[in-house]
């Protein structure tokens, strides 16, 4: 038998049987979920220790990089039965590799030798670059396989701690979609954290940086401002989340995945670029609507991406034998008012962040209808959180179902202390936060850390509030129809649900 036989379609999921031997298909699956959760996990230690504010030594960072790579080919060698430990490794770190290639460029590049020292002008477009700047390159790539190698073949030993089969593409895309959604939740609290700064416009230039490749901004002139620091690193992340996208959307599409999830991941693709755009646009034009806007659909992107990765569960394709469950209606229709009242809620609280910025009237409306709206949305979430963990049964689904409610119940109550401690916050501080031109930073006003920190905590368990909405009316409607009296029965088996 081949190293993968495709064995049935059901339900628009390819199950596969897979040999012993080592695939180059499944080999390159393991790798894109490690490689690309090694490199979210680099570029969140690459923010929290280059942040301006806390003046980490690059030592620390340096540690946790190869920390981080390590433990990704470990855990790949660990994940995979019949690929030898050293080559999961080295794949998983060649793809962390070539992802951190996008933060990668603000430190092989130079200023001009003639440029002022004190200037805060990069070298225009790729001029930064030189012959270093590829030896530097290769450099990093060689000690990545280097690591590789060393921690694929120590995971690879001691076959007893190894998984005991090969997992199914099925699987992989699973894990990746997971890995997708993640990488989406750094971004939202960067994007947090410059809503709250007001540090939207501290760069100037769209697609470029200051005249610069937006890779190839100096990481020199990247620290040189916290508020420089903050967008800059807002615009590299969603270059992550994008190139996360496209291979999940390839990656799908490729395994003709059916059930029509192939077109809601072209979907989720065409709002990334879209948002993209519109983060672009709101710098060029200056325009605090499409600021506002960009907020609002950043969440809503997200959202998207968790629709796509529920879909892609094993959890959810078990949820097509679902047994029957009187609550089912009405846990459905919780979620839905959960969601949708978490989605006004959202509009409003971006109004009010973004329209305090312009000193308008109508951030105090919008303040207004935020706190007292909170109520509605406290009430959907505790009931929807209730009746998703009075779920019976012991299945994927069921268990997964609980989960989603004991996490919503506990994510309410945190989001509703952090909106009252962020108003106590905003109310009591002395200034509003403006939103400074690039020449405008050396004598802008800086908010409080306490602010800063509560309002965009409140900012970011709000996104995971709505993440975890729209898993409870996917899952929670997935078993619902199951459950009708047209549907009860033997359901259609899934090959998604291998683990």
């Amino acid at each position: 038998m081949s190293p993968s036989t495709p064995s049935a379609s059901i339900d628009g999921v390819v199950a596969v049987t897979l040999s012993r031997r080592p695939s180059f298909t499944t080999t390159l699956q393991s790798a894109l979920v490690f490689g690309f959760g090694t490199a979210v996990a680099m570029w969140v230690i690459f923010f929290i220790t280059h942040l301006p504010s806390l003046a980490i030594p690059a030592q620390v960072s340096f540690a946790l990089f190869i920390l981080c790579i390590c433990g990704g080919a470990f855990l790949a060698a660990r994940q995979q039965a019949a690929t030898p430990g050293w080559l999961a490794g080295l794949a998983a770190a060649i793809v962390s590799a070539l992802v951190n290639v996008l933060l990668l460029g603000a430190f092989i590049v130079k200023q001009p030798p003639t440029a002022d020292p004190a200037s805060t002008i990069p070298a225009s477009g790729a001029s930064g670059l030189h012959g270093e700047s590829l030896m530097s390159l290769g450099g990093f790539f060689i000690a990545c396989m280097a690591l590789g190698v060393i921690s694929g073949a120590i995971g690879g030993m001691g076959n007893a701690l190894r998984v005991s089969r090969q997992h199914s593409s099925s699987h992989w895309l699973s894990r990746f979609a997971i890995i997708n959604t993640i990488c989406f939740l750094p971004l939202l609290l960067i994007g947090g954290l410059v809503t709250t700064t007001g540090s939207g416009m501290s760069v100037r230039g769209w697609p470029d940086s200051f005249g610069a490749n937006m890779f190839l901004y100096p990481i020199s002139l990247m620290t040189s401002h916290q508020a420089v620091f903050l967008e800059h690193s807002h615009r590299l992340f969603g270059t992550f989340v994008g190139l996360a996208v496209v291979v999940l959307t390839a990656w799908v599409l490729l395994a003709k995945v059916g059930g029509g999830i192939g077109a809601r991941v072209v979907g989720l693709l065409i709002l990334v670029c879209i948002q993209g755009a519109l983060g672009g646009f709101r710098v060029t034009e200056n325009s605090l609507f499409l600021s506002m806007l960009h907020g609002v659909t950043g969440q809503l992107t997200f959202a998207a991406a968790i629709l796509v990765m529920m879909l892609l569960l094993p959890s959810y394709h078990t949820a097509a034998t679902a047994v029957a469950d009187p609550d089912a209606r009405k846990r459905k229709a919780l979620a839905s008012a959960l969601l949708h009242s978490t989605i006004l809620q959202l509009i409003m609280g971006a109004a009010y962040r973004h329209l305090r910025h312009a000193d308008s009237p109508g951030a105090n409306h919008a303040m207004w209808g935020h706190m007292f709206f909170s109520l509605i949305v406290v009430g959907a979430g505790v009931m929807a959180a209730t009746f998703a963990r009075s779920r019976p049964g012991d299945q994927p689904h069921d268990r997964l179902m609980r989960h989603i409610g004991i996490a919503t119940v506990a994510c309410v109550a945190m989001q509703f202390l952090l909106g009252w401690l962020a108003f106590y916050f905003v109310h009591t501080g002395d200034s509003k936060g403006n939103i400074p031109m690039p020449e405008e930073l050396a004598t802008a006003t800086s908010l409080r850390p306490t602010e800063v920190i509560f309002r965009t905590l409140h900012q970011g368990n709000g996104a995971i509030l709505l993440a975890l909405a729209t898993m409870g009316l996917v899952l929670s409607k997935r078993i619902w129809r199951a459950t009708l009296p047209s549907t009860v029965g033997p359901g259609p088996a899934t090959a998604a649900a291998a683990t």
